[in-house]
């Protein structure tokens, strides 16, 4: 699906917000397919809003949906990076035994 195509099923505003279930069934697309779609006109500079509070998919209606939908990302990437604390902390202990066993 070409990038600008998935742009002219979306509407402004989170109250016309369309769930990838609506996309499917109006693109004929599969699920797969509309979220490759969304992933490649928001790499290619589209800005389409989504968020946990409001299900779907929109254009953003104003610069406070922007704001909003920046603040939910980089509050996802965060956790993320807490999550894989752990794990990144075994990775450099076994860096380090490793590096020792070898010398």
């Amino acid at each position: 699906m070409e990038t600008l195509k998935i742009i002219d099923y979306l509407h402004v505003g989170r109250k016309n917000a369309e769930t990838r279930q609506d996309l499917a069934l109006t693109t004929g697309l599969s699920d797969r397919k509309i979220r490759l779609a969304i992933e490649e006109a928001r790499e290619a500079g589209e800005v389409i809003i989504s968020s946990h509070k409001h299900p779907g998919y929109w254009l953003p209606e104003n610069e406070e949906e922007i704001q909003e939908f920046v603040k939910m990302i980089r509050c996802y990437i965060f956790s993320l990076w807490r999550t894989t604390k752990s794990a990144r902390q075994v990775l450099r202990k076994n860096r380090k035994q490793t590096t020792i066993k070898m010398k």
